[in-house]
């Protein structure tokens, strides 16, 4: 369970909305989280042969996560148009909700 940040949002976002907000970002992206397949490819990389496929599957999980966060957040921006969502990859990922505008 996520813990809403002490913020004042001006009374635009309970915390109700928060864990709701949260919650679909997290269903948006699950399916672009690590399969079984993923894990048994990557732990028997000793062989080198399962890395290849590995590769290629964890750099496509990787652009469709993209794509679905992006589209979350799109999302989240369309349904409060008095908040704004941000994604901020560089330097680390992070998530932030704040007041548009400011």
């Amino acid at each position: 369970e996520q813990s809403m940040p002490k913020l004042n949002l001006r009374g635009l976002f309970t915390p109700a909305d928060y864990r709701m907000a949260i919650r679909k970002v997290n269903q948006t992206i699950a399916s672009a989280r690590a399969t079984g397949v993923d894990h048994a490819l990557f732990f028997s990389g000793a062989a080198i042969f399962p890395l290849i496929p590995w590769g290629v599957r964890n750099k496509m999980r990787k652009q469709r996560r993209r794509e679905l966060m992006a589209q979350a957040v799109a999302a989240f921006n369309d349904g409060h148009p008095g908040l704004e969502m941000l994604w901020v990859t560089k330097p680390e990922k992070r998530l932030f909700i704040r007041v548009r505008g400011a």
